[in-house]
């Protein structure tokens, strides 16, 4: 196709001198911008006409990297409707069609779009809008898009969320303008200046532009060497055409980095068509391109470290197997109801004893001995044959952890490990309940039963208990435990590759508080995997009442008491996560080791875990967050319950998923 050179009047810049550099806002200045920028005209410039001759560039052949510009052709999916009136297909569709095109014609390993703008004779932009209205007006000033500056530090802005193998190498900051009507183009073309007749740097004048929403640097073309200047323009263009033009290229050796362009009207061309136009910008990435070329993005990635904002290439980030798909509707289940109710009596004079034990102000000694004054009722519910089979199934073993860990005490740790393992095991380090009640030796048949079902060996550990021994002396307890089996995995015949800890309750505290001190003493490696099971794990209980679920407003003044038990000094331990491990600051939590919070619907902690939960998924080591339906704390824990059974097999395929990587039972 053969085209018609034209000869018209462009909009160059002349230079003022010094002070005198143009600008442009596109809304006029506030007093505010008056008085801090020291201007008081909305633009600066000195606009000349010269007349042209601008080149049917279908005459001639022209390439990105020598010309700065390109002519290609690609069909579109979209209609002229589409590129109005829906901008989710010009990104879903046209950005993919373009990203394809781009990375065909220049060999780029990726490409991104981010930006489009339709521009057309009947626009809807205002002062107001600036430059983000749907319909913008032809630009008829020469102006390059970018500058170097502003387009290292916008590469900068796209580049820093991508994968960090596209921070090097070179960067091509392109254009790609586009007919979008099925008519040719007939006038008010995109005239496009062919950068090898560019006189380097005496053409170039830096201008500002200034937008309602940002501000950037762009250059505009003075007119001393415009004789020299070979412009370019084709003629009719039509829907399947492109035309591809650099704002900026990172690469230095080329010809072509860096395109000057504008609208132009030509007076002689018969009536016609409005133009019709979408401009969609983008970057191309070449991360293999020597020398590096590429600004250093380390400033951004320490803003975004800091940002905090959880990202799926965040490191060590753990990937849940979701195991679960529990329902939650809001009511108890039937057998669980029927056994409330008929321990209501009991219940309520069990609490009044709790309620009491609580207003007295002695350290927690009196809540502490309530507790335990429970603990025969509760060891009732393991005798029975269920239990007695677990206890059967096992080999037990006890030791005492020397004082070899920072620890001033002797640890007294029960074993509990199957009689059908042959070979190394898993491992569980485990938390009892009570946390100011209890004993390892109490809770024989439960780690029984939890090692016989879930296959591995138990080490239950008899850590001390408040207000006798106060936080964090119970934690260092549990940590000394964890280190000495770790640091004989041969001896106590396990893979020391698959240590868990698990606590429940007041042993949840225990527990959470062991994962801030290995996230502290960067030991968080020593295990594959932490179990919380209806764990306190912070103040929630100090708070207004008028927030709290019914079950946490009954036990609130008990709960209180607990932790009065366990602190040294309430005040002064306020915001130590190792009384409160919930407070653990998001930089501990991403050191935590992978965690499962396992709760239940109607549990005395499930706001203050549930919120635990969502700061660890945040933070990349939340494994699953479990909640059982129907039950509160303490219930259904005997056999005769259909859900206590349950509770079972949830800890079961916990411990098979993700500590010993086997199918799931569930």
């Amino acid at each position: 196709m053969t085209g018609t050179d034209l000869q018209v009047k462009l909009n160059y810049e002349q230079d003022e001198g010094p002070g005198k550099a143009p600008y442009l806002y596109v809304a006029p200045l506030s007093e505010e911008e008056k008085e801090a920028t020291g201007r008081k005209d909305q633009m600066r410039g000195k606009p000349v006409e010269i007349e042209t001759t601008v080149r049917d560039g279908r005459n001639h052949k022209h390439s990105l990297d020598k010309n700065s510009f390109e002519l290609v052709e690609q069909e579109t999916a979209l209609t002229t409707e589409d590129f109005y009136n829906d901008q989710d297909k010009v990104k879903s569709v046209y950005y993919p069609e373009m990203e394809e095109l781009i990375k065909e014609k220049t060999g780029a390993a990726h490409v991104l779009m981010f930006h489009h703008q339709v521009r057309a004779r009947n626009n809807n932009a205002t002062s107001e809008t600036g430059t983000v209205s749907s319909i913008q007006p032809y630009a008829y000033g020469i102006h390059s898009d970018s500058h170097p500056k502003s387009a290292r530090d916008l590469f900068k802005m796209v580049a820093g969320g991508l994968d960090k193998k596209y921070h090097k190498g070179r960067f091509l900051y392109i254009n790609a303008w586009r007919n979008i009507t099925d008519t040719p183009i007939g006038n008010d073309h995109l005239a496009v200046l062919d950068e090898t007749s560019v006189v380097k740097p005496d053409d170039y004048i830096v201008s500002e532009f200034h937008d309602k929403f940002y501000s950037l640097q762009q250059y505009r073309l003075l007119d001393v060497n415009s004789n020299q200047h070979k412009w370019v323009y084709f003629s009719a263009m039509k829907k399947n055409e492109v035309l591809l033009f650099k704002q900026f290229d990172s690469d230095t050796s080329l010809s072509g980095r860096l395109c000057f362009h504008t609208a132009f009207n030509d007076p002689t061309a018969p009536e016609c068509p409005d133009r019709q136009s979408i401009e969609a910008r983008g970057f191309a990435f070449f991360p293999d391109h020597q020398p590096n070329s590429c600004p250093d993005l380390s400033e951004v990635q320490n803003s975004m470290k800091a940002l905090k904002i959880p990202s799926a290439g965040d490191e060590n980030r753990v990937k849940s197997k979701k195991l679960f798909d529990f329902n939650l509707e809001g009511i108890y289940d039937d057998e669980i109801f029927a056994d409330i109710q008929k321990n209501a009596g009991g219940a309520s004079y069990g609490k009044k004893m709790m309620t009491d034990a609580a207003k007295a102000d002695d350290s927690g000694a009196a809540i502490a001995k309530v507790m335990r004054s429970f603990m025969p009722y509760i060891l009732q519910q393991t005798q029975n044959a269920y239990f007695q089979e677990k206890i059967d199934s096992c080999k037990h073993d006890s030791f005492k952890v020397p004082k070899d860990y920072g620890n001033d005490f002797e640890v007294p740790v029960i074993v509990h490990r199957p009689k059908s393992l042959t070979g190394k095991s898993g491992a569980i380090i485990f938390a009892h309940g009570g946390a100011i009640a209890g004993k390892a030796e109490d809770f024989k048949a439960r780690c029984s039963a939890l090692a016989v079902n879930s296959g591995v060996t138990v080490f239950n550990v008899d850590y001390r208990l408040a207000p006798e021994t106060k936080c964090p002396d119970n934690i260092k307890d549990m940590y000394a435990a964890l280190k000495h089996v770790a640091n004989n995995a041969d001896k106590f015949n396990i893979d020391a590759e698959k240590i868990a800890i698990m606590g429940e309750s007041g042993g949840g505290y225990v527990c959470c508080g062991l994962e801030v001190m290995l996230a502290q003493s960067g030991e968080s490696d020593l295990v594959k995997l932490a179990i919380l099971s209806v764990a306190m794990v912070d103040d929630y209980s100090f708070g207004d009442v008028a927030l709290m679920t019914h079950e946490e407003k009954e036990h609130v003044e008990s709960q209180k008491a607990y932790w009065k038990a366990i602190a040294v000094d309430l005040t002064a331990q306020a915001q130590d996560p190792l009384l409160f491990p919930g407070k653990a600051s998001n930089d501990l939590l991403a050191k935590f080791p992978p965690t499962v919070i396992f709760e239940v619907e109607f549990d005395i902690y499930i706001t203050e875990t549930t919120r635990l939960a969502r700061r660890l998924r945040a933070a990349g080591r939340l494994l699953e967050l479990v909640v059982q339906p129907g039950l509160g704390h303490g219930h259904a824990m005997g056999p005769q319950f259909a859900k206590f059974h349950e509770a079972q097999d949830i800890i079961k395929t916990i411990i098979a998923g993700y500590l010993l990587e086997q199918e799931p039972v569930i």
